[in-house]
């Protein structure tokens, strides 16, 4: 429950902020992904596949004339339904969720087709939870992540997008968080 209250309050932090960059040379946006996440580690016998659903809500605003644009974005992302089944021998199914804020910088470019390139780069604070027999531990830390995005805008307004996402954890020592990569598609509104 609690982080379904973050998630929420974050998510409309994440539409609302925006605006306080918005001007008249400014192009704020909106929107919402879903798609797969996959968990990785050293590891990669035992953990290589574990993978689940995410969500992903973001805003942000661009700038710039003509078909280059650059810009800032949040966005909050939620993993769930992530499940490795008996990885020691145990007979034991551990459970993965977590979630990640990310502050981004973007570079957009639209070609005069309607289709469109991006390309995001920012910290992002990334938390995982493994459950498994009634126990579970938990860990977060501050991470880079990368994004790249094709797009095919309908109109002025509408946007369609494919997005592949990488948040680059550590995995070692007290803290430690694995790597997580995501494949969402979603669809922007741009208030053009």
């Amino acid at each position: 429950m609690k982080i379904t209250h973050a998630f929420l309050i974050t998510a409309l932090t994440a539409v609302t902020t925006p605006y306080a960059f918005a001007d008249s040379s400014s192009t704020p946006y909106v929107g919402a992904e879903i798609g797969v996440v996959q968990l990785t580690n050293s590891f990669s016998n035992i953990f290589s596949l574990i993978t689940g659903m995410d969500e992903r809500v973001f805003a942000g605003t661009l700038w710039g004339e003509g078909a280059l644009k650059y810009g800032v974005e949040g966005s909050v992302m939620y993993f769930n339904d992530a499940s490795l089944e008996d990885p020691f021998g145990f007979g034991d199914r551990v459970d993965f969720r977590g979630y990640a804020f990310s502050a981004l910088g973007v570079v957009k470019y639209n070609f005069d087709s309607g289709f469109s390139l991006s390309a995001k780069a920012g910290p992002a604070y990334l938390h995982q939870q493994a459950s498994s027999n009634g126990m579970s531990v938990s860990h977060g830390q501050i991470c880079p992540e990368v994004a790249l995005g094709l797009g095919y805008r309908f109109n002025p307004q509408w946007e369609a997008q494919l997005t592949a996402d990488t948040i680059l954890a550590n995995e070692s020592g007290s803290n430690p968080v694995y790597q997580t990569k995501s494949l969402n598609v979603g669809l922007t509104y741009h208030f053009a």
